[in-house]
Order: structure tokens, then C-alpha cells, then sequence
């Protein structure tokens, strides 16, 4: 057991553990958010034939001898969309047509009805509409070309992902199981309802964060309540989240060197094995990864801003990894510091939220006031106690 590793590696020590989850099959209308267990790919072109980009007429290339100001066709019949009679227009004649019907053979260009005069049989179009290049014709296969991918594996299904795979009739989709979490709350003065609120206690408000949390990361969590700080009571409910086997574990509280912090000595004890308890990270000092059953364990400190880092550096990507996207690595951005930041603890790499936006093309974080919400973490690095205004510093942004 190795307790000096830096975050990378711890992630690297996780992801290594990690075991995706099964795939099913839903109906399409139920996998908007779900990662796609395969990939699928156009079975045949988009759109499937020529199709007419406007109401308006379809005309052939005019005949010879015709007039320096304007252009008559005659009027030989209508093809409205989804028509698929098997149409010729001739020289020197045009058909009605509607938006998205198949454009029959023959067809020089398609005009516009705004820009069409009809006349008793006949359709009449100024000389230089009708030599004008653009021919509003959608061609056959110009919005996606057979074999193209329309969902890939590993990704999360978007509502335009839906629409592309319906347009191919798929009305059901193979996804990632959502990865099942089990979560409690340690500590004798957590109370769950306001009837129960006493001098000494308080509320538990990181079984509602944890909710949050996981249900963004793509999860299924089930919390199981809050447990004092007490053995007996803690070795129930260890053994309680793991006898369902989830694909995770989460507990907060409990971590620190004090007299009843008594998680990682109770986890050993029902039989968890451990592969790090302590990080080079802030927060992080206090953390516990292992093995409970058939499910990682994360045990997490119990301050509620500890809980929010840590699952956002160690939890949501391993919660991704095992629910099969492939996209699971945090992703960094850089900006400017808007403000001076000291750093009172800079020995190790320290996680403090932020907030980012953008200025005049320029992207810049600062630290928030205490009514602001923050929306990324700055990576201070170890070593580092003042930085400055203007600073480059690496930021992990608040993914929805």
C-alpha cells in the first residue's frame, strides 16, 4: 500500500481496478444521457435521393430561342414529399413541387414559388433566377454518406443522436447499465430531518450533495441514511452496502486521526482491503480507496467542500470509466488569475474552488465571494504559495 501517491497516480491506481458495467437495450425515447454500448453506423446514404430544398417548381433545361428577359415552362404536373411515383420532366417544361419530395428526373434546377410567376398553364421565371447556380436541390447522400458513424461507442447519446438514429428506423439502442453507487454519511451529530435538530447536531447535507453528484456523473445512487460513530453500527452498515453489490461505495466522515474516527480500522475489519488511504493532494490528506466485496470504496472526509474535490478529481472519472464512456479523463483548461491568490499550505498540489468566465475574448478565474457558487476548481501546485495577477493556472471546470 502506497500512501504518498500524487493525484495522477491515484487515478491511475483506481482506473486499474475499474470494471464496466453491463450493456442493455433501451427504447430510443430512454437514452438521451445513456452511453452507447456500440457503435452504429449509417446502413445506407442521407438523404436517400434528391430532394427539393423549397416549395416551389422543378424545371428542366429551357429550350432554344428563348427571350433575353425571361423564361416560360410549361406546367406538366405536382410531386408532393413523400411521393415516390418515378417522374421525368421533358425539355422545356416544369412540375410543382414540394419541400423534401424527391426531384424527378429531367430536373434542371429547383426555383423557389415566391420567385415563379404561374400563368394559365405555364410557369414563368425571370432569366436571371433561372441561370442563377444555386440549384436547391439536397443530393443524395450530402448530409451522411453510407458507413458514416451515427452514435460511437463510449459516448453519451445526445437528442441529435437520437434523431440521426431514427432516421434509419433504430428504435431501440444497446447502453451502459448506469452504474449502481451506495452511499452513507458517518457522524453522531448528523440529524437527517429539522424535528430532530438539537443543540450539538446537525444536518446532513453531503447525503444530498452525493445525490447530486453522482446522478451527474451518469449513476445510479442509492443512499442508505446517516450512521453514528460506533463500531457495531458502522460494521452494519458496510456490510448492508456491499451485500447488493454495487459497482461503489461512498461514505464521508470518519477519516481523520480523532477518537471515533473509526472508518478505515471498521472497513478492515469487515473484511475491505486497501490500496491508498492518504494522498499528496489538499484535500486528500484523509481519504480512503479499496476493495469491499465486489465494489470500490471511496471513504471521504466529512467537510462538505472535501467531499465535492475529491469526488470531482477521484470519483466522477472512475464513475464515467465504469459506466463505459470513453472520455473519462478529467479534462484541464488555462486561464488568467484575475486577482493575487497566497496559498497558506503549499507542499503539496491543492484543489480551491473558483470561478471562471470570460472577458473580452480572455478566459480568467478568480476565487468566489461567499454568496457565489463556484464552477471549476484551480490546480495550485505544490511548491507555489503566491500567485499573481495575471497568472496562467490550470483549471478543472464543474462538468453539468
Amino acid at each position: 500500500m502506497n500512501n504518498n501517491l500524487t493525484l495522477e497516480q491515484a487515478r491511475k491506481r483506481i482506473i486499474s481496478h475499474i470494471s464496466r458495467v453491463a450493456t442493455e437495450k433501451v427504447l430510443l425515447t430512454q437514452a438521451v444521457g445513456r452511453v452507447c454500448g456500440v457503435s452504429y453506423r449509417a446502413p445506407y446514404a442521407l438523404p436517400g435521393y434528391n430532394q427539393s430544398l423549397y416549395d416551389g417548381y422543378a424545371l428542366s433545361i429551357p429550350e432554344r430561342g428563348v427571350g433575353d428577359q425571361e423564361i416560360r415552362y410549361r406546367l406538366s404536373g405536382e410531386i408532393a414529399a413523400g411521393d415516390n411515383g418515378k417522374q421525368t420532366i421533358t425539355p422545356g417544361c416544369a412540375c410543382r413541387i414540394m419541400t423534401g419530395a424527391l426531384v424527378p428526373r429531367g430536373t434542371w434546377k429547383i426555383v423557389p414559388q415566391e420567385r415563379c410567376v404561374e400563368q394559365a398553364g405555364h410557369v414563368v421565371v425571370a432569366k436571371e433566377i433561372a441561370v442563377d447556380i444555386d440549384d436547391n436541390i439536397r443530393k443524395k447522400g450530402s448530409r451522411l454518406r453510407k458507413g458514416t458513424t451515427v452514435a460511437s461507442h463510449g459516448k453519451r447519446l445526445t437528442p441529435m443522436h437520437l434523431a440521426r438514429l431514427a432516421d434509419f428506423g433504430v428504435d431501440e439502442v444497446e447502453v451502459y447499465r448506469l452504474p449502481k453507487v451506495h452511499y452513507f454519511c458517518t457522524g453522531s451529530e448528523l440529524v437527517d430531518k429539522i424535528t430532530n435538530k438539537q443543540p450539538g447536531k446537525k444536518f446532513s447535507s453531503n447525503r444530498f450533495q452525493l445525490a447530486g453528484l453522482i446522478q451527474q456523473a451518469g449513476a445510479l445512487g442509492v443512499g442508505l441514511g446517516s450512521v453514528e460513530d460506533k463500531r457495531q453500527q458502522l460494521e452494519s452498515m458496510l456490510t448492508e452496502a456491499a451485500a447488493d453489490n454495487p459497482a461503489m461505495i461512498i461514505s464521508t466522515g470518519g477519516m481523520g486521526p480523532g477518537k471515533y474516527d473509526l472508518l478505515e480500522e471498521t472497513f478492515q475489519r469487515v473484511g475491505g482491503k486497501t490500496v491508498f488511504s492518504a494522498l499528496r493532494l489538499r484535500p486528500g490528506k484523509s481519504v480512503l480507496f479499496g476493495i469491499l466485496g465486489n465494489s470500490l470504496y471511496f471513504g471521504l472526509p466529512g467537510p462538505p467542500p472535501a467531499v465535492h474535490a475529491l469526488f470531482y478529481a477521484l470519483i466522477r472519472p472512475a464513475l464515467m470509466a465504469a459506466g463505459g464512456e470513453s472520455s473519462w479523463k478529467p479534462k484541464t483548461v488555462h486561464a488568467c488569475l484575475e486577482s493575487d491568490i497566497v496559498i497558506a499550505k503549499a507542499e503539496t498540489l491543492s484543489l480551491h474552488e473558483g470561478m471562471m468566465f470570460q472577458h473580452r475574448e480572455r478566459c480568467l478565474v478568480r476565487l468566489p465571494s461567499p454568496t457565489e457558487i463556484p464552477n471549476c476548481y484551480l490546480l495550485c501546485q505544490a511548491g507555489r504559495k503566491n500567485f499573481r495577477r495575471g497568472s496562467v493556472v490550470a483549471v478543472l471546470p464543474f462538468s453539468p
